[in-house]
């Protein structure tokens, strides 16, 4: 077995109050930890913040020098449409660079008069790996013309997937003969394991393997557009220390050998605030939304781990929590995470994600019970983008009006609070349907609303229909963007819909103007 040294990289939009590591990047961090520590000799982690980057070429520059040092064997980069722009720049940099660096180093083993062996090394050229919804959600065979500077591509759940990249690329190659060829990566070609010409016949190549990784996409290679899947209950608690299964495989979850046990990647002792999840995936189908349910049944933690977090969250410091569940009330377990909750006395802020038709009252029980005997402070969170029907029609989006007026009236009662979030730049949308929507959103005696610009984010419906809709996007910068308005809900270097058949630019600013008063 050799042994890989991985650079893993975290380009994110960090917000005051988030940990410094992601969830999504702590949990493969995690399942690296868990099932991947014998097999890595090297692992550096890389977090950066792209928002409000001042320069990018510097920022990227700055980066691709980082991991050159690292000498890695394999970079592994999550993308998102915030930092699209950056991985681009990063990506062509790290070509560059690797392109420099062809030549190959000669060395002799062994003890004695003919037991010499030649040993023949590349110096390292790294493989690059891609994960993230810019590559979960890009159609099939498109990935390698948005990235042509990239060897390998995780649509899906990435855990799992870039540990069996790691412990395929750490098989043991071998020749028949006496002699033995170590190998290193030459990126870009068909094979990307290049080895040197010798007497034997009989060589493995680890890289030949990869294609048998669900999920995995390999440049040179026939694009499925499959996605991987993942076990949630196999997975590790970013949150809880983790338990190093040595020699494990990394789809092996009932191994027996020794364990050791580190740190939590993210460890709550020193935390106020946390984002946390219970489940993945969506039942629903809003054509401008990435979260869907792409597998049979969607992905659930198992009610023993979340327990185990709840009760490391409630005899910790944190006393804010964001669930990152795409719709909270819609999921199996989540009455059971809110009896926990209750059951340990959690006092602090809950924001939710949720969903005004599937509310129940046990739901709303449960909510007031942490409300108005543990004085927690619930924050609901509900998507109702827009009340006008042309628009809900084509983001698949509808709402029952008059269930949303009963429940927003029982929440009311009983001193739940919540918040109602719309979205400007739809298509049909005008000036005057954008403030009817929120004329009756404040009807409904929200906390607050609050409004979205529209993103065509990759592999949506809205995107693959942007055409036909007459949708035209532009990439803001700080120069388009007027110096009295917040820059909060503007995300610089994002594409955003600015223009369609029934509205201007100068009337989507003034959407934007609207947005920004509430």
């Amino acid at each position: 077995m050799r042994k890989i040294r991985l650079a893993l990289v975290s380009l994110d939009w960090i917000r005051p109050k988030d940990p410094l590591t992601n969830l999504g990047h702590a949990s493969i961090l995690a399942t690296l930890q868990k099932y991947n520590s014998n097999q890595l000799t090297f692992l550096n982690d890389h977090r950066y913040s792209v928002k409000y980057c001042p320069d990018v070429e510097e920022f990227s520059e700055n980066v691709v020098k980082n991991l050159i040092y690292d000498e890695p064997d394999l970079i592994a980069f999550g993308v998102y449409i915030w930092n699209e722009l950056h991985t681009q720049l990063i990506l062509k940099k790290l070509r560059k660079r690797i392109k420099e660096r062809d030549y190959i180093s000669i060395g002799f083993s062994g003890k004695g008069r003919g037991e010499g062996r030649i040993m023949i090394d590349y110096l390292r050229k790294p493989l690059i790996l891609l994960g993230g919804p810019q590559i979960s959600y890009a159609p099939i065979n498109t990935l390698e013309g948005h990235y042509p500077d990239a060897d390998l591509f995780i649509r899906g759940y990435a855990e799992k997937a870039v540990s069996k990249v790691v412990e395929t690329l750490s098989t043991h190659v071998t020749s028949s003969g006496n002699m033995t060829s170590s190998y290193q990566f030459a990126t870009h070609q068909q094979c990307f394991l290049r080895p040197i010409s010798t007497t034997s016949s009989n060589i493995s190549n680890p890289t030949m393997l990869l294609h048998k990784i669900k999920g995995l996409h390999q440049r040179g290679h026939p694009d499925l557009g499959i996605q991987a899947a993942v076990d949630m209950e196999s997975l590790p608690s970013p949150f809880l220390p983790v338990e190093t299964l040595e020699n494990a495989s990394s789809l092996d979850n009932n191994v027996s050998q020794s364990k050791l046990v580190n740190s939590p990647i993210i460890p709550l002792s020193n935390r106020s605030f946390i984002r946390w999840e219970t489940q993945r995936g969506c039942p629903f189908k809003c054509t401008f939304c990435q979260h869907r349910d792409t597998y049979t049944n969607r992905q659930a933690l198992s009610p023993p781990r979340t327990l185990s977090e709840i009760q490391e969250i409630t005899s910790s410091p944190v006393n804010d929590i964001a669930v990152l569940d795409p719709t909270f009330n819609s999921g199996p377990n989540y009455l059971s995470t809110l009896d926990n909750l209750i059951k340990y006395k959690y006092k602090g802020k809950l924001s939710l994600q949720t969903r005004f038709e599937m509310i129940k009252p046990q739901f709303i029980e449960k909510c007031s019970v942490l409300v108005n005997e543990l004085n927690a402070n619930i924050q609901l969170e509900f998507g109702v983008q827009s009340i006008i029907k042309k628009e809900s029609l084509v983001i698949q989006r509808m709402n029952n009006l008059n269930s949303v007026k009963e429940n927003s009236s029982l929440l009311r009662k009983n001193n739940i609070k919540f918040e109602i979030s719309l979205i400007y730049g739809l298509p049909h949308q005008t000036v005057e349907s954008f403030k009817e929507s929120i004329e009756f959103a404040k009807t409904l005696g929200a906390e607050k609303v609050v409004a979205w610009p529209l993103m065509l984010l990759r592999g949506t419906e809205l995107e693959r229909r942007k055409e036909e809709l007459g949708l035209k996007e532009e990439t803001l910068s700080s120069v388009d963007l007027d110096s009295e308005l917040p820059r909060e809900r503007i995300s610089e270097g994002i594409p955003h819909v600015v223009e369609s058949p029934t509205f201007t630019k100068g009337e989507w600013r003034e959407m934007m103007r609207i947005a920004n008063e509430l």
